[in-house]
């Protein structure tokens, strides 16, 4: 098929039928395995018919620890292990099968006693992809802090897992040439000084709107109080329509919920291809709407056209400079209505859950919100002025650390021979080819490297290097700037120089919405997220794509029972965080 190009005016060609239904894969493959109404087929049978890439290649589980070690690399140990590993992954509990594999690997490596959470594993996993049929592979997980910087930094290809759904977009693309370029073109949309700032007014001006919606809600609300990852999920969603992709408030609207219901599988229309339909009609907007500028567009570059919708006239744009197809256009697009709103929401919900669960942070923060906006004195805040706010920067890195939203951390494939920590800390020799999953979750609460207190919310711990978002050293003396906060133990947003294209915008919107809702608001725990309960119904943690919070209510557990017992889709927890949000006595402003 010949690639398909979008003018930069206002003809538009409709997708043919053929590429209609690939681009709607997204939203099938989305509500989960039980979108086809019958029993999916068994590890054993796929083992059957699938190809073993661990068998007709590189096999990585005789060298490391892992539950293939002990019993080898059959097909019926195989099977039993992803028969374990799809329960813990259907039921959001991914993280706790990664600390099961390490602390039985502890449990027999003298070298580990004390750091199970250092330990690199294998496990496992069916592979999808774009380019052929799935196929298994033995991956390595990676949690030695040493391991995962030098890995992730060396070896930027990707594995192929996210091209079943995201084609050869830029967190998909296997391409290291064909992802230097989308990179290289794209990251002109998140410069702090030439693009962000520039949208910093829509952003703000949301949030304020996004305070008042939020008093209307705690008025309204029931008896657990507000939803409030509900409300930061869709709040964050609106920031990236209105700034980032410059659709209007009407669209926003329309589309806002119903989009975050493709994401969670949920959708009231599940054959309708709303998704696709949203990304081309986004994309046909910008082709009739000479209103949207890139930053690099002249006419932007010369002060003659506002920066509006950068995002979409980015990708808009790439058609015609790189020659971008169809589905790759969808998959960037996509991939930030995705992951732009759904990690930087999870953090919000985080962030406020930890700040009503410690109050004395949450008076701080206060305390820092209301000095900035006095010192604003009715004026709107601007992208400079998130240096104003080092405490809320720092219980935000906080929660990025504890409650990460992407606990997977970033897949990769060893570009060439490369060595690993391995059993009893010696390094082992890893294979071109070979899968190594660079995780987040269990590096960023281990003990060794954070403190005896790693497992809980402190702010105020000591911070090394670049672990803090936007603040100056000596090496960077700027008054303020965006950056990749990153160190061996902490990679929130990966490594350079594959990392997430959007962090700092994601830290910029994080900033205008939580200054403005805890300026208004105190925010206390409901009932059934106290410590008595969470523990009770088997902890906080929804471990999936990203890590969002379980619902803790007696129906939301309700709901995840019978999705679990295959009698609701999807076939996934419910995920919801209800907190009191209590007007605060009304501040100077």
């Amino acid at each position: 098929m010949s690639k398909q190009s979008y003018p930069k005016k206002s003809t538009w060609s409709d997708p043919s039928q053929s590429q209609k239904d690939k681009l709607d894969r997204f939203e099938k493959l989305s509500r989960g395995a039980s979108q086809s109404g019958g029993d999916q087929p068994q590890p054993a049978v796929l083992l059957k018919v699938l190809n073993d890439k661990s068998v007709t290649g590189f096999d990585p589980s005789p060298y490391l620890h892992g539950p293939l070690q002990k019993e080898g690399n059959t097909p019926e140990n195989k099977a039993r292990i992803l028969i374990e590993l799809s329960h813990y992954r259907r039921t959001g509990k991914m993280n706790v099968f990664w600390e099961k594999c390490q602390q039985e690997a502890a449990a027999i490596d003298p070298f580990y006693k004390n750091n199970f959470r250092g330990v690199n594993f294998v496990i496992p996993v069916l592979v999808p992809s774009d380019s052929e049929m799935p196929f298994f592979q033995n991956s390595v997980i990676l949690s030695d802090p040493d391991d995962c910087q030098h890995i992730a930094r060396a070896h930027i290809k990707k594995q192929p897992n996210f091209s079943a759904l995201l084609f050869q977009s830029l967190i998909a693309t296997t391409d290291n040439v064909h992802w230097a370029k989308q990179r290289n073109y794209l990251n002109e949309v998140f410069l702090p000084q030439s693009s962000l700032s520039k949208i910093f007014p829509t952003s703000w001006k949301r949030a304020k709107f996004c305070a008042n919606k939020l008093a209307t809600m705690s008025t309204n609300a029931g008896p657990y109080g507000v939803q409030m990852h509900d409300f930061f999920l869709h709040e964050a969603q609106a920031q990236l329509q209105l700034a980032l992709f410059g659709m209007d408030e009407a669209f926003m609207e329309e589309t806002n919920v119903q989009i975050r219901d493709v994401f969670a599988g949920v959708h009231k229309d599940p054959k309708g291809g709303f998704g696709s339909k949203m990304v081309l009609d986004m994309l046909k907007k910008v082709g009739e709407n000479e209103n949207f500028g890139a930053p690099t567009d002249p006419d932007v570059i010369n002060g003659t056209k506002a920066l509006f919708g950068p995002l979409s006239k980015a990708v808009h744009n790439a058609a015609t400079d790189l020659d971008m197809n169809i589905y790759d256009q969808f998959g960037n697009m996509m991939l930030i209505l995705f992951a732009g709103h759904d990690t930087t929401a999870h953090t919000m919900t985080w962030c406020a859950y930890e700040l009503a669960h410690h109050p004395h942070y949450q008076r701080r923060v206060q305390q820092e919100v209301d000095a900035l906006f006095a010192a604003l004195n009715g004026k709107d805040m601007v992208y400079e002025d998130c240096v104003k706010l080092p405490f809320l920067t720092k219980c935000v890195m906080e929660t990025l650390r504890l409650w990460t939203a992407v606990p997977n951390g970033t897949f990769r494939e060893l570009q060439y021979d490369d060595e690993v920590r391995g059993p009893g800390g010696k390094m082992v020799t890893l294979k071109k080819g070979t899968f190594v999953q660079v995780c987040n979750l269990m590096r960023q609460r281990n003990v060794t490297l954070w403190g005896k207190d790693a497992e809980e919310f402190n702010p105020d711990r000591e911070w090394q290097g670049n672990e803090i978002w936007g603040m100056s050293d000596a090496t960077n003396p700027t008054p303020y700037h965006g950056s990749n906060p990153n160190s061996p133990r902490f990679s929130p947003f990966t490594f350079t120089p594959r990392d997430c294209l959007g962090k700092n915008f994601a830290q910029m919107e994080m900033r205008t919405i939580l200054a403005n809702v805890f300026h208004r608001f105190n925010l206390e725990l409901s009932a059934p997220y106290s410590d008595v309960n969470v523990q009770k119904n088997g902890g906080l943690e929804c471990t999936g794509a990203t890590m969002g919070p379980m619902d803790m209510t007696p129906e939301g557990l309700e709901t995840t029972k019978q999705r679990m017992a295959g009698l609701a889709q999807p076939n996934k927890p419910k995920m919801a965080m209800y907190l009191h949000a209590v007007p605060r006595a009304r501040t100077k402003l």
